[in-house]
C-alpha cells in the first residue's frame, strides 16, 4: 500500500509532462505553424495558385504549349491545344466546335448519350441552354444539318470517328492530318452549320 501511494503521483506527473510537450509540437522535431489554414484532417492546405501552376507546367511539358496558352482555357481540351500550338487554324477550331455542338444536340434529340465536350460553351445563343427541350422545327433542322455534315464526310469513314474523338470525346488525335482533312471538308460543305 505504501509503494502504491508513491508510484501514483509519479505516473500522473509524467503524463501531465507528456501532454504539455504534445501541445507545442505536432510531430516529434517539428513545431506546428501558427495561423496556417488547415484541412479537416489537420494538415496545412496548399495554396490553389500552386495547383494552377502545376497544371500549367504539366500542359507545357506534355503538350508543348507556351506558358500563356497552358494557363488559358484553350489548353484544357485537345481541339484548343491544337489551335494554340498552330497545328490547326482558327477556322478549323470553330468548325470543330460547331461539329461538337451539332453532334451533341443530335445525340440529345435521338436519345444517344454522348460525353459533354469541354470545347462547347454550354450556353447557347442568347443565353439559352443547350439542354432545353427541342421543338419539332429544331428537330428537323438538326437532323438535316447532321445528314449534310455526314454526307460531306462520306469520302472517308475513319474521319468521322477522328473528329468525334477529338471534338466530342476530348481525346488527343493520333494523326492530325486526318482531323485537318475532315474539318476542311466540313468547312467547304454548306448548310450544315
Amino acid at each position: 500500500m505504501i509503494t502504491r501511494l508513491f508510484i501514483e503521483p509519479l505516473r500522473i506527473g509524467k503524463a501531465a509532462d507528456i501532454q504539455g510537450r504534445a501541445g507545442d509540437m505536432s510531430r516529434a522535431g517539428r513545431k506546428r505553424k501558427i495561423n496556417a489554414d488547415r484541412r479537416p484532417d489537420g494538415k496545412p492546405r496548399q495554396p490553389i495558385v500552386d495547383n494552377l501552376q502545376q497544371v500549367a507546367r504539366q500542359r507545357m511539358q506534355h503538350h508543348g504549349l507556351s506558358a500563356i496558352d497552358a494557363r488559358s482555357d484553350l489548353g484544357g481540351y485537345p481541339l484548343g491545344r491544337l489551335w494554340a500550338s498552330k497545328r490547326i487554324s482558327e477556322r478549323l477550331h470553330e468548325i470543330g466546335t460547331a461539329w461538337a455542338k451539332l453532334r451533341w444536340r443530335y445525340g440529345q434529340i435521338m436519345g444517344i448519350m454522348l460525353p459533354m465536350s469541354r470545347c462547347i460553351d454550354w450556353q447557347g445563343p442568347g443565353g439559352r441552354s443547350l439542354a432545353d427541350e427541342p421543338d419539332p422545327e429544331e428537330i428537323g433542322t438538326v437532323k438535316t444539318s447532321m445528314h449534310k455534315a455526314i454526307k460531306a464526310l462520306s469520302f472517308h469513314t475513319p474521319t468521322i470517328g477522328m473528329i468525334d474523338r477529338v471534338c466530342v470525346a476530348d481525346e488527343d488525335p493520333e494523326d492530325v492530318s486526318v482531323l485537318q482533312r475532315g474539318l476542311l471538308a466540313l468547312s467547304k460543305s454548306r448548310g450544315w452549320q
